[in-house]
């Protein structure tokens, strides 16, 4: 151990919704070595992150802005046995199955998607959310997958897989429901995890869908007792495509 360099990485061993956040990215961005060392390396205009990253790990020493290595075998073996890291994780991904708690798999999910997703946007609008890998990971993708749409229940337009290899054999998952993205940070802020601000700062928690939007002007129309030929007029739709809509969302309105 480099007496120069401290830290204490026992808080990575925590049951806690922070320390399975760096434990996520450290799956993706870090570099666990066989000697008992974790090594964090990120580029300069990430050098922030890093500083969290060593306040939450209490490091002290010299280093460089963007980069953090600490050594300490036994802690580190303790680590890479309760999540099955590897050296070689990038090839032999880690197990993530055990994770029981949704808090803490969440926090390990957010972790993750800052160190290897990105926020994809068009026109300056966001479009989707991604994550590109090494193939091998594919299975704990899918295990994302359902995990978020279980924590966040979605009606799937597409019967696909949103985790799949794609063309050049890379595993990939994509989310491009918006509210869904709304929800995972307004969640991550729920849990105070310091997600990664150059990627979530262009995700709008407080978006809402126009077909949400449609629904809730509906049914405060209703519960004002406007009736329905003039909601439907508001709309600029045929009464009877009003009612079909309504008779799907379950919205009950007086019979005329």
């Amino acid at each position: 151990m480099n007496p120069k360099r401290v830290a204490d990485l026992t808080v990575l061993l925590e049951e806690k919704a922070i320390a399975y956040y760096w434990i996520g990215f450290l799956m993706a961005d870090g570099h666990f070595y066989k000697h008992g060392a974790i090594k964090l390396h990120l580029a300069k205009r990430d050098t922030c992150h890093v500083k969290k990253y060593g306040e939450f790990i209490r490091y002290i020493g010299k280093a460089k802005p963007n980069t953090i290595n600490v050594m300490n075998p036994f802690v580190v073996r303790e680590i890479c046995n309760k999540f099955k890291v590897s050296n070689r994780k990038t090839l032999e991904p880690c197990d993530l199955s055990r994770i029981i708690s949704d808090d803490l798999l969440f926090s390990l999910f957010i972790g993750f998607f800052d160190g290897d997703g990105t926020i994809n946007k068009r026109k300056q609008k966001v479009r989707s959310a991604a994550i590109k890998t090494h193939r091998s990971w594919l299975f704990n993708l899918k295990l994302f997958e359902r995990f978020i749409y279980k924590i966040f229940p979605k009606k799937r337009k597409y019967d696909t897989n949103l985790a799949r290899l794609n063309g050049c054999g890379y595993a990939i998952l994509m989310l491009s429901d918006l509210s869904m993205l709304a929800a995972i940070k307004r969640k991550a802020q729920e849990l105070c995890l310091p997600f990664m601000e150059r990627k979530w700062n262009h995700v709008d928690e407080n978006w809402v869908s126009d077909y949400e939007i449609k629904f809730l002007k509906i049914c405060d129309w209703i519960k004002r007792g406007i009736h329905i030929e003039v909601i439907a007029k508001n709309l600029g739709i045929k009464k009877k495509s009003l009612k079909v809509y309504m008779r799907k969302k379950n919205i009950k309105w007086q019979l005329s």
